[in-house]
């Protein structure tokens, strides 16, 4: 690579760090004290062990079980069933586990839910440990997805929806509608 793509390719990595440190002053503030605060890229230093950190994932843990659904996994463990000995003792585990290449998320449980217009769908749910571990990869990877979706794209986005699509949509068509 010429040094004059290096430093196209520099800069633009620069731009998105501060685009995403941007970002996340402006959605949680300058002393924001989020799960994902240890995934940011800083320096070039790697990712994953910073996402991964037990202390790290005991914070998404604590979030996580605070925000409900503490269903037993398939190994019938439930977050309030843990001391803190114990889940700091798991993600020790879990951050060696995933650094060394070793980890597998856990077998589900199915359960089956009735649907109001009959039948049932399945909800999969996964232990703790590896409900823990995709949240903190989602916390982590969700600022920087954003800061380069197009803003027109809506699926599988926080405070997005079909609904704002739909909104998007006919505020698009009105304004052109009104125009002819």
């Amino acid at each position: 690579m010429d040094d004059y793509r290096r430093r196209l390719r520099f800069r633009d990595g620069y731009r998105i760090r501060q685009e995403f440190d941007e970002r996340l002053r402006q959605r949680y503030g300058q002393q924001h004290h989020q799960p994902f605060q240890a995934a940011r890229v800083l320096d070039g230093q790697p990712l994953l062990p910073r996402i991964v950190a037990q202390e790290n994932l005991m914070v998404v843990h604590a979030h996580r079980a605070r925000q409900g659904g503490s269903a037993s996994g398939p190994d019938g463990i439930r977050d309030e069933m843990l001391s803190h000995r114990e889940v700091a003792g798991i993600y020790r585990a879990v951050n060696r586990e995933i650094l060394d290449g070793q980890f597998e998320p856990s077998a589900a449980r199915h359960v089956p839910l009735p649907k109001k217009s009959g039948g049932h769908r399945i909800l999969a749910i996964r232990s703790i440990a590896t409900r823990t571990v995709s949240a903190a990869l989602a916390h982590a990877l969700t600022p920087f997805w954003e800061a380069i979706f197009l803003d027109g794209s809506h699926g599988f986005r926080p405070a997005r929806s079909t609904w704002t699509l739909l909104t998007h949509l006919e505020r698009i068509w009105r304004r052109t509608s009104g125009s002819n």
